[in-house]
């Protein structure tokens, strides 16, 4: 296979056979596979730092996760890339079992054992029992048409394709039950209204059969930034960090990337791997075909904001309760980290954010949404007062080169779109877990590399 030539060229061209646009794990890993076919390649990425939405917080003891926090049983692709840069991984799940996680509804505190009992409990009786965050994951499961993960996004499941709050209307639950079920610390979009039924369909089916696989949740020791750093070091190229391309001239048999600050990269074939979001601000040559730009432009990603506090003393012995809580006030789902030699230490906790609740606390900015957190679990908490330092804030969606977390497919979106994201464009590839099709998260991230990097080679 014969690389491009290195004639002459301008003094601050870049030229290679394949130009990736992100650092993250799908761009590195595509990166890798290409390499090892004899390829060259040329990483371009915003950021100052790689790994993409693999963030390790390491000013939180024991690190912190604010993205990339998932190895399931079923992670092959990540798992044997672990095992090939010696990241040690270890189970953390049962460690994450060892929380009762309190409920806090109108500024009080339910201990879960007192919840199906609780006046704020607006559920069905069938359902008083169950911990808001798996109710949703319950009522899917009762309630899943689906017949196969295969091809779960082609338009023969059009009808499937509807909102969520469709969904839970038609089993009879009434708003209030809706906002405990879905709206409050949502798991997919800000709103039932704002996520696709089939998407939940599909993810059910898909986490039931990582556990069938190995029931496992595995995490990188020291932190899942070891696993990109590691990729990253592996390369035989220099990755080129903090230049963000702000144009891509694209065809058949050649193609040009030109960054913010005048550099010129000429390639090839070009792999895209952004997120979705930040493709709006790129200037495309020619123009996108208008469906993927309708759906650059209407497909969201998932709003997360988190906030990482270091305990100064274990105040939760003191009062007796679960150092997690489920909240519907600033605090979001305040959630343990067991990241120390002791699996039942409580190294950090992380208050998350999700969907309007991210949104509310961006608005604050990063100082006073740490206050406002902390602020609310004293109130909850008055064990808590003076015990929590804030050591690390994220905002995905204020990050430009992400501007959001996972895709959130709306209603009518994964039938119409899903499939078209990850095809070709002449010699512009695509690639990321927006574009995966039989996984989610890294796994799907790299899924989607393998994907894009046959496409390539079969031009090259």
């Amino acid at each position: 296979m014969a690389a491009m030539p290195r004639g002459a060229r301008a003094r601050d061209d870049t030229v290679v056979d394949v130009a990736i646009i992100g650092a993250g794990i799908s761009g590195l890993y595509a990166a890798q596979l290409l390499e090892g076919f004899g390829v060259s390649v040329q990483i371009v990425e915003g950021r100052t730092r790689v790994g993409g939405r693999v963030l390790t917080i390491q000013e939180a003891p024991g690190g912190a996760e604010a993205g990339g926090s998932a190895i399931l049983g079923g992670y092959g692709r990540v798992r044997s890339a672990c095992a090939e840069h010696d990241i040690n991984l270890f189970d953390h799940s049962a460690r994450q079992r060892l929380d009762s996680p309190a409920i806090v509804l109108g500024g009080e505190l339910i201990p879960q054992a007192r919840w199906s009992g609780s006046p704020r409990n607006p559920m069905p009786e069938a359902y008083r029992e169950v911990f808001p965050p798996s109710l949703m994951w319950r009522l899917v499961a009762e309630n899943n048409p689906l017949q196969s993960m295969e091809d779960w996004y082609g338009r023969e499941n059009a009808l499937l394709d509807r909102s969520a709050h469709e969904f839970l209307l038609g089993l009879g639950l009434e708003q209030p039950q809706i906002d405990i079920a879905y709206n409050t610390n949502p798991q997919y979009g800000s709103s039932a209204h704002l996520a696709s039924i089939l998407q939940w369909f599909y993810m059910q089916q898909w986490f039931a059969l990582q556990n069938r696989i190995e029931q496992v949740g595995l995490m990188a020791r020291g932190g899942n930034s070891q696993i990109t750093d590691a990729m990253a070091a592996s390369l035989d190229h220099e990755i080129m960090l903090g230049r963000a391309v702000r144009s891509i001239r694209y065809g058949q048999r050649s193609a040009e990337l030109y960054c913010e600050d005048g550099r010129r990269i000429r390639a090839r074939r070009v792999l895209c791997s952004m997120p979705l979001p930040p493709m709006r601000w790129v200037h495309f040559d020619p123009p996108l075909p208008p469906e993927r730009v309708e759906a650059l432009h209407t497909v969201p990603q998932m709003l997360i904001t988190q906030v990482f506090l270091a305990p100064k003393r274990p105040f939760w012995l003191d009062d007796g309760e679960s150092p997690s809580m489920w909240t519907n006030g600033p605090a979001g789902y305040v959630m343990a980290n067991r990241h120390g030699d002791a699996p039942d230490e409580v190294t950090s906790l992380t208050a998350w954010g999700r969907g309007f609740g991210a949104q509310y606390l961006d608005t604050l900015g990063a100082d006073a949404a740490g206050k406002a957190v902390i602020e609310e679990i004293e109130r909850l908490r008055p064990a808590a007062r003076g015990q929590l330092d804030v050591v690390g804030f994220k905002s995905w969606q204020l990050d430009r080169f992400s501007a959001g977390d996972w895709v959130v497919w709306g209603p009518g979106q994964v039938t119409r779109y899903l499939e078209m994201m990850g095809e070709p464009l002449g010699n512009l590839h695509f690639c990321g877990e927006h574009t995966a099709r039989a996984n989610r998260g890294l796994e799907g991230a790299m899924e989607s590399a393998e994907r894009a990097v046959l496409e390539i080679m079969e031009h090259l």
